[in-house]
């Protein structure tokens, strides 16, 4: 998704029409264009004999967060970014109290299979250490905190196959269905 126009960019980059290559400041550059709340990362580079070239890579949402301004897009390092009107379409809604559960929701969204994470209504995160998501089936999966995500990941593949409503692997060598 890309939303950023060349004319932000450039009107945020501000550089001076005429300039010699020799004394643009890229890092001075790059540090503006960086202002831009979409931005995650920038590359700003000279090409002789006179063109500058910015290349900026978006941020990608990975949820939303419900505020009484709209819904807030979030990145996959839990950086707010955006405020959308309505709730974005096939982004699980991510509801958290500080900062550090944001970041943990978000990193086990990243942590859970392609397939489950498809599957994910919302995302609830009372602190950084108990995090669930909820399925838009309705059954719930209690992941706990992000350490050892990868072994609660090959679990909880194995476990979803069977019947149940709630499924934990906050303790993934002691797995849970009832």
């Amino acid at each position: 998704m890309h939303e950023l126009t060349v004319e932000e960019v450039r009107s945020v980059a501000a550089i001076v029409p005429g300039t010699p290559l020799a004394r643009l400041d890229t890092d001075e550059i790059a540090a503006r264009v960086l202002e831009l709340p979409r931005v995650a990362a920038v590359d700003v580079g000279r090409s002789l004999p006179n063109t500058v070239e910015i290349a900026v890579l978006e941020r990608t949402p990975v949820a939303y967060v419900v505020a009484q301004d709209g819904f807030h897009l979030v990145d996959v390092e839990g950086v707010d970014y955006a405020v959308k009107t309505k709730a974005p379409a096939g982004l699980p809604s991510l509801k958290a109290v500080e900062q550090s559960a944001v970041v943990a929701g978000v990193e086990v969204l990243a942590a859970a299979p392609e397939k489950l994470r498809k599957s994910v209504k919302s995302v609830t995160a009372d602190s950084a250490h108990d995090v669930r998501l909820t399925l838009r089936d309705g059954r719930i999966v209690k992941w706990g905190g992000v350490e050892d995500s990868a072994r609660k990941a090959a679990v909880i593949g194995v476990l979803l196959t069977r019947p149940g409503k709630v499924y934990d692997v906050a303790a993934p060598e002691f797995p849970t269905i009832k």
